[in-house]
């Protein structure tokens, strides 16, 4: 994942734009699943100071940090995409909460973050495009 991670990074960083970006350990998703607080300060500042917050999901389950950022991250009204590795499936919650879903392999980043609306599942036949209303 560090290495789709990366990509999605330099490929923000050529067009111009700030990045923020934090990875959860496996060692804070034990402490997340025993308790501890939901997101950390660290992950709260990013999404706050964002336009969009980008999630690069992961082959593997995700974490409670990871579902506690996308819930901030919709909470504060942010431009949702995820990122999806090559037969990654997409978690229920991105499908209910992110504006758009790219391919790591494919080219529709940039076109997201610009406000195109991409739904982009490889292997997924009839693959809907989602209506999301923002309340001001």
């Amino acid at each position: 994942m560090a290495s789709v991670a990366n990509k999605v990074r330099a490929e923000l960083e050529a067009e111009g734009l700030n990045v923020c970006s934090t990875e959860a350990t496996l060692e804070e998703i034990k402490q997340t699943q025993a308790g501890a607080p939901a997101i950390r300060p660290e992950l709260a500042e990013c999404i706050e100071s964002a336009d969009s917050c980008i999630f690069v999901i992961p082959s593997k389950p995700i974490s409670g940090e990871f579902g506690a950022g996308v819930g901030e991250a919709n909470a504060t009204a942010k431009q949702i995409i995820a990122v999806l590795e090559s037969g990654t499936p997409l978690p229920p919650l991105f499908d209910e909460h992110a504006d758009s879903v790219v391919s790591a392999s494919g080219d529709q980043l940039i076109p997201a973050i610009r406000g195109k609306v991409v739904w982009e599942i490889t292997g997924v036949p009839n693959v809907k495009i989602p209506v999301r209303i923002k309340c001001q």
